[in-house]
């Protein structure tokens, strides 16, 4: 588990990673890259998935999202999945799949077991 005061990144378990936004928090894009430095550390390099809780209130700039959709940042992310119960929330994920177009795929769920599933399927069809 890696610990910053935005955010918790945490291995999962193989090929999913956690990302957890703290309360209030703003991810810029310096944080973006970090995260993905940090993921790729965590699975030793290998392909992975993202989990990213959104149950929290926080802001993802414009560079940072950028960052999370573009090629460069999912090169070895095989999907994305985004969980939040906020209807706020679901909101912005689907205003970031539609505008940013991840180059990777992205759903928004309400259920973190249903999400981890579809993070397996993907795992299991790309690796």
């Amino acid at each position: 588990m890696i610990s910053d005061i935005k955010y918790t990144i945490s291995l999962l378990e193989p090929h999913i990673v956690k990302i957890h936004i703290h309360e209030d928090a703003e991810i810029d894009l310096k944080d973006a890259k970090l995260m993905r430095e940090q993921a790729l550390t965590l699975v030793d390099g290998q392909k992975f998935t993202i989990l990213f809780d959104a149950n929290h209130r926080g802001n993802i700039t414009p560079e940072a999202r950028t960052q999370f959709a573009c090629q460069e940042y999912t090169d070895v992310r095989i999907g994305a999945a985004i969980v939040t119960n906020s209807i706020a929330n679901k909101i912005i994920g689907n205003f970031f799949i539609k505008f940013n177009k991840p180059a990777s795929p992205t759903r928004i769920f309400s259920n973190e077991s249903a999400a981890i599933e579809w993070l397996r399927d993907r795992i299991k069809h790309s690796i």
